[in-house]
């Protein structure tokens, strides 16, 4: 089976407008933006906190600059870095 990186959505920014299209948190709002090298690559880090096997986990790799994985999920996939942070 194939998998298209732009087929995941993933809550990576938030928004302080009220729009009922976004999910609140706190007072600050998220909003879901298609993955890809492009949007990865505007974002200071990115947080992993599940171990999901359909995740383009070489994609994320390679675009972000920071990844905090609290799964262990990289490392198991031999996705090693300076910018591949354990939590």
């Amino acid at each position: 089976m194939s998998i298209n990186p732009t087929d995941y959505n993933v809550l990576v920014r938030w928004r302080r407008s009220r729009n009922r299209n976004q999910w609140e948190v706190g007072v600050a709002l998220l909003a879901s933006v298609t993955l890809t090298e492009s949007s990865l690559r505007q974002y200071d880090a990115v947080l992993l906190v599940t171990d999901h096997t359909r995740f383009p986990y070489d994609l994320i790799h390679r675009s972000a600059s920071l990844i905090v994985d609290s799964r262990n999920a990289f490392r198991a996939r031999n996705l090693i870095g300076p910018h591949v942070v354990p939590a």
